[in-house]
Parts: C-alpha cells; sequence; structure tokens
C-alpha cells in the first residue's frame, strides 16, 4: 500500500515538471494602460500624487514576481510624455503632470528591478484632439472602397509612406530620449472596422460590401492593385511590413540593443480573426527576418489550459509553433498574451495557473504577459500571484 502511493506521488511530480515553476528567466509581463496609470477612482491625477501612484503600481508588480512592465506611452495619436509630435493624451488631462511621466516610471521600474516596455499603439489614431495625428494628418486615415473617410475610430493607413515615415520618426526620437528595454508596438496592422461599427447616423452612409477601410486616398479601390503586387492582400501586408521594417531601422541606429516587440492577433493565420488574413499582419515573417526580438501574443480567446496547449502547438497546423520555428531558431521570442480581463467576468479567475503551467510547457515559450493590471489591482490578486504563478 505505501509503495503504490509512492509511486502515485512520484508520477504526479513526473507530470508536474519543475519548469511548471517557472525560472528567474522567464518572461513575466503585465500591460498597464493608461487609465490604470493616470487615474485613481476616476480622478486624474497631477505631481506628487501621481508619482505616488506609479510607485504603488511599480510595487504591486514587484510584489507579484512579475519582471516586466508593458507601459503605455502613446495612445489614439497623442502622448503620455512630453513628445514634440503629439498633444498630450485625455487620460492625463490633455496637460503635463508637472514631470515627465515616462522618465520617473522608467527609473522607478529599475530601481525594482523591472524591464520596461514602452508601448505604442501604432495605426490607431483615434484622437480629434487638436494636434493629434488624424488632425494633423487627415489624408492619412484609411478609407473604404468608395474613397470615403473613416468618420470616427480613426487609424491611419499604413499604406501611406509618410504614416510609416511618422511613425518611425516618433518612436526613434522617443527611444534617444528614453533607455527602454524595450518598444512594444500595438495596433501594428490595418484596421478591422466596418460601417457597421460606426454609429447609426454614419451606417446609412455605407455602401453595402463597400464597408471595410482597407484603402487610402492614395491607393483608392478605383485604381486598381498598387503596381507589383499581386493582390490588395499582399500589398497591405507588405505595407505594414515595411513600416516595422523602418521601425526597427530607426531604433538601431540609436538604440540597436533596445527589444523590439509586437502585439500579435491570438491566432496567426488560421481561424476567422486572425492576424494574417484578417489585419494583414504577418508576425512569424517578421520573427524570421529579425525585424523584431518577441512576439507578445494577445492570446485571450484561451480561458483553459487545453485551449492554450492547443493553441501553441498541439492543434498543429492550426499553432503557433508551426510558423515560428524559424524564428525561433534565430534566436526569437514568443510570449503567450493571458487575458486577465475575460477570466474574472467569466469565473475562471482561477484558470490562471492551469494556463501559465500550460504555457511553461510548451518549453519554447519565453514567457506570458497579461492584460491588463487593472483587474489583477481589482481582485488585489499580487501576493496571490507571488504564491501560485511565480514562487521561484
Amino acid at each position: 500500500m505505501k509503495l503504490a502511493v509512492i509511486v502515485a506521488l512520484l508520477s504526479v511530480l513526473f507530470l508536474s515538471p519543475l519548469e511548471s515553476w517557472g525560472s528567474a528567466a522567464e518572461f513575466r509581463g503585465i500591460w498597464v494602460i493608461t487609465w490604470e496609470i493616470f487615474q485613481e477612482n476616476g480622478t486624474i491625477l497631477q505631481g506628487e500624487k501621481l508619482k505616488v501612484r506609479i510607485g504603488k503600481i511599480l510595487d504591486n508588480v514587484k510584489k507579484a514576481g512579475l519582471n516586466a512592465v508593458i507601459w503605455q506611452v502613446r495612445q489614439s495619436g497623442t502622448a503620455y510624455y512630453p513628445s514634440t509630435f503629439e498633444p498630450w493624451g485625455r487620460y492625463i488631462g490633455e496637460r503635463s503632470p508637472g514631470f515627465d511621466p515616462v522618465a520617473f516610471a522608467l527609473d522607478e521600474a529599475h530601481k525594482r528591478g523591472l524591464s520596461f516596455h514602452a508601448w505604442f499603439n501604432s495605426f490607431e489614431s483615434m484622437s480629434k484632439a487638436a494636434g493629434s495625428a488624424a488632425t494633423q494628418h487627415p489624408t492619412w486615415i484609411a478609407t473604404d472602397k468608395a474613397g470615403k473617410v473613416m468618420p470616427k475610430f480613426f487609424c491611419l493607413s499604413p499604406g501611406i509612406a509618410e504614416a510609416r515615415e511618422y511613425l518611425a520618426e516618433l518612436i526613434g526620437g522617443f527611444v534617444s530620449h528614453y533607455a527602454v528595454d524595450g518598444v512594444h508596438l500595438d495596433y501594428i496592422r490595418w484596421n478591422e472596422y466596418r460601417w457597421t461599427d460606426m454609429a447609426a447616423d454614419f451606417e446609412k452612409e455605407g455602401d453595402g460590401g463597400y464597408g471595410e477601410f482597407l484603402y487610402d486616398l492614395q491607393h483608392p479601390f478605383s485604381k486598381g492593385v498598387p503596381a507589383g503586387f499581386a493582390t490588395w492582400d499582399v500589398w497591405r501586408r507588405e505595407m505594414v511590413t515595411e513600416a516595422v521594417t523602418l521601425i526597427r531601422t530607426t531604433i538601431n541606429r540609436t538604440r540597436p540593443n533596445v527589444t523590439l516587440s509586437m502585439a500579435a492577433i491570438g491566432k496567426y493565420n488560421w481561424g476567422i480573426w486572425n492576424g494574417y488574413h484578417a489585419v494583414f499582419q504577418d508576425a512569424a515573417l517578421w520573427l524570421k527576418l529579425g525585424l523584431v526580438d518577441q512576439i507578445m501574443a494577445m492570446n485571450y480567446q484561451w480561458t483553459t489550459a487545453a485551449e492554450m496547449s492547443g493553441g501553441l502547438e498541439g492543434n498543429c497546423p492550426n499553432c503557433w509553433l508551426d510558423y515560428l520555428q524559424d524564428g525561433l531558431n534565430l534566436g526569437g521570442n514568443f510570449s503567450a498574451g493571458i487575458a486577465s480581463y475575460r477570466l474574472a467576468p467569466l469565473n475562471l479567475w482561477a484558470n490562471h495557473q492551469p494556463l501559465v503551467m500550460a504555457v511553461r510547457q510548451s518549453t519554447w515559450a519565453a514567457g506570458m504577459q497579461f492584460f491588463s493590471y487593472g483587474i489583477w489591482e481589482e481582485k488585489n490578486y499580487f501576493e496571490e500571484a507571488r504564491k501560485l504563478l511565480f514562487p521561484l
């Protein structure tokens, strides 16, 4: 009887390898959104109160056993640092808080041993504020087949060379000023909006099948596929790749050791909502070419360990590993995105632990990141996360 118990215990141990506890080298990140940083209980913070808030966020991240923050510095074509390109964003009150919040947060993160990844919303430029990207450059906004410009939810077209150059110059200037550990590109893709996503008063302006905003004023549908490209889809993917290439090149001029990462749609090229076909984002190619160092996937649809394991490597060819091998072999990294914000309302909060273990058991994933800080704070999950997820 005792022998049977010992054998059973040993089998459990072997089924739960040491890797399931992770290691200090594992990437353990969390996205921190603008309104989570600059507001508390609906109040916009300034001066010393904001400094206290930033310190509290970073203390909690450290307490949880995480080792990286993905800190939003640009959103909707507005800035959350002193910028010569764009105005201050709405969640900071469209004004300076009295100090440089990025410089302060970067310094405080490093004091705590946390890596700091500056998070930029790329082509998403929804703000109508004076001086924002969309108001400064309205001709860069994407259009539909009929040539109608997006009436709201503005997104710049990756097809506009000037828009790509603008983003590269903006990010290059930022990196030359701040010694960040990483730059994180979000919305580095075409937009997913249609006329049916607009308010009712805009919908009637839509034209039957002309609903998607996947063209621009320089490349209207009426002129046909741009020269040198077989299809519109091939052109769209190439335009986003050109943007990433330009950003990578610009960063390398001043800080070549900065980690460049990107937020990838949760499924690469399978399923209805995927990066490759739906928004023309070729994350695997960018990793293979060394244009990005790390793919931070947004695997928000996977809320169980079985779904996570299957999507990473178990359901191939409908899995990430089949398409990442070349990039991984060249030293690129992939980290899985866990949707804390979905687990809470689905009453699946306890699934954090099996999801993390599923990522670790893939052996090739560099780690994981969670979306987002706010729900962890609401749940006061930091000490529990340290015990359950990151004891080492």
